[in-house]
């Protein structure tokens, strides 16, 4: 996937994935463990996926005892049918999601070609899902709503901040009051730059963007509670003031996620814990906001479907609905993997 470089990629393809890549699927005794951490979310509805049609179902209500019941439904069926269809079966389903996108619905992303804004060529940006800046010069910026069994703008999938996009990133911030911005990527990797210095890194420091300020009021660590060398995620309070006035930001910096790899299952988990509860859209990045991005989405969009009781039994759709709003996101080996172990991770 386009989390790396251009000049040194090809571009995104569906190669068949090998054994080695994608074992370890979750044994069907982890069922109850996931069952027990998903009851301890409060929040049981559900709504369909963002979609230029903008339609979504009304919330279901479910008593406490119904909702145990659904949810450790949800999980037996969706680990049942993960172990039934195995890696061959997976990758099978894997491959034949779409993954082209119709030129017609990109017209935007090939404007903002010439403009300077997209990181990379060949990962288009969905016109009817797009977040569009308003009282600006340019309305475009890459970067798509994407929705959850919570909210459908739950999260916005982003590429990560150019030297010349940074003041569009902090405008779009300050636009959706988001509260949140998780990065997936590091500043440079393999040699390689992925991502603008577009946030002050140490406690006290203070960067400039035009009339926006963002500073950084504190910074701390976070790793996993089961898991100290799973590992670490950095955490930086931010306050960014501008002329329509001052909004706080949490910002969490993951650095153990390399390009085209899977991540620890647990700091996963420990990184969606910490979010869950936004109430604002969720910004995530890494380089091309498709790969570990998108992967991350919808690892959420699985967890928070089985939270509500909802039958998972083709995994399949959670990819067709992220990539109905977010263009080529997700690849086997980030997605599949971490997911199907995640409830032997949180066991």
């Amino acid at each position: 996937m386009a989390d790396t470089n251009p000049t040194t990629e090809k571009a995104p393809t569906t190669e068949k994935p090998s054994r080695v890549d994608t074992v370890g699927f979750v044994p069907a005794s982890h069922a109850a463990s996931l069952a027990s951490v998903v009851q301890n979310d409060d929040t049981s509805h559900s709504t369909d996926s963002l979609s230029c049609d903008g339609q979504s179902p009304q919330p279901k209500h479910k008593t406490s005892a119904q909702k145990k019941v659904a949810v450790k439904r949800a999980v037996d069926g969706w680990t049942i049918a993960t172990l039934e269809k195995g890696v061959n079966g997976l990758a099978a389903e894997f491959l034949k999601a779409r993954k082209d996108v119709d030129q017609r619905e990109i017209s935007a992303f090939r404007a903002g070609t010439f403009q300077g804004k997209n990181r990379f060529g060949d990962i288009p940006c969905i016109d009817c899902t797009r977040v569009v800046l308003k009282n600006a010069h340019s309305d475009y910026i890459h970067a798509n709503y994407v929705s959850s069994p919570r909210h459908p703008k739950r999260f916005i999938c982003t590429q990560a901040p150019m030297e010349t996009t940074c003041i569009d990133f902090w405008r779009m911030v300050i636009q959706e009051k988001a509260k949140i911005i998780i990065m997936l990527c590091d500043f440079f990797e393999q040699n390689f730059s992925k991502c603008a210095f577009y946030y002050p890194i140490e406690k006290g420091q203070v960067l400039q963007f035009e009339n926006y300020e963002i500073g950084s009021r504190e910074v701390r660590d976070i790793r996993p509670d089961d898991d100290p060398n799973g590992g670490t995620i950095r955490a930086t309070s931010l306050r960014i003031r501008s002329t329509s006035g001052s909004q706080k930001v949490m910002h969490y910096y993951v650095r153990e996620w390399p390009d085209r790899k899977t991540c620890s299952p647990r700091l996963i988990v420990k990184l969606l814990t910490e979010v869950r509860s936004s109430d604002r859209p969720i910004v995530v990045h890494c380089s091309g906001g498709v790969g570990r991005a998108g992967t991350l989405v919808a690892i959420e969009v699985l967890l928070e479907k089985l939270i509500a009781g909802e039958s998972v039994v083709d995994t399949d759709r959670i990819l067709h609905q992220v990539r109905k709003q977010r263009a080529c996101a997700i690849s086997f080996n980030l997605f599949y993997r971490p997911t199907h172990n995640i409830s032997s991770s949180i066991a």
